[in-house]
């Protein structure tokens, strides 16, 4: 008898558990399972969204670099003054849906030539100088909103006491500063108007 019962204790057990294995999943732990592996997909793309801008925020800033130190050297060529371009102006144009066209203007004695040499920024990229009221850059339109023009100019010649490569056309001597973002991701451009160097750098 007592044989007997110590064998049914092990078949009760082994019951109980097929029974829990068949009985599946209940409704509040499916629930709990999608939450949590709903906040995880969340956070993946979110994570991935941001340095996607990220990426294309500072690519942005290192191409308008480029961009601009390619337009210095346009002014600097030796053969530019003699076949009579006074200086190489970088026009940056702002539209209402926030993206920014930055072109080159070659000047001559006869009047302004565009070049053939843009740079148009991604979408939800924004480039915008740090001083939106114009301080040191020249501005056309109305300068504390949206769309608006800035400009400044490389010299193609001497023009004292400005030199050949230096920038002209601004408001006072300091540096020129434009912003690249998008959201909270911020990189900006100085350019030295002496020496038209350009430097780069993550804003926090």
């Amino acid at each position: 008898m007592k044989q007997s019962q110590e064998g049914l204790v092990p078949k009760i057990i082994s019951r109980a558990l097929l029974e829990e294995k068949s009985r599946g999943f209940t409704l509040i732990e499916l629930l709990v399972v999608i939450a949590i592996t709903a906040m995880l997909v969340v956070a993946g793309v979110s994570s991935l969204s941001h340095s996607k801008t990220s990426r294309q925020v500072k690519t942005t800033a290192e191409n308008l670099r480029n961009f601009l130190t390619e337009a210095r050297s346009l002014a600097m060529n030796p053969e530019a003054s003699s076949f009579g371009t006074e200086k190489i102006v970088v026009q940056i144009d702002q539209d209402v849906n926030n993206r920014t066209l930055v072109k080159l203007i070659e000047v001559k004695s006869d009047g302004p030539v565009p070049l053939q040499k843009n740079f148009l920024s991604p979408s939800k990229v924004k480039i915008i100088p740090s001083t939106p009221d114009g301080d040191n850059m020249k501005c056309i339109g109305n300068c504390a909103s949206r769309p608006a023009s800035w400009y400044f100019s490389f010299l193609a010649k001497d023009d004292p006491p400005r030199s050949i490569g230096q920038i002209t056309d601004n408001r006072n001597p300091g540096p020129i500063k434009i912003n690249v973002e998008s959201g909270s991701i911020k990189f900006q451009l100085t350019v030295d108007q002496l020496t038209g160097n350009i430097g780069i750098e993550n804003l926090p």
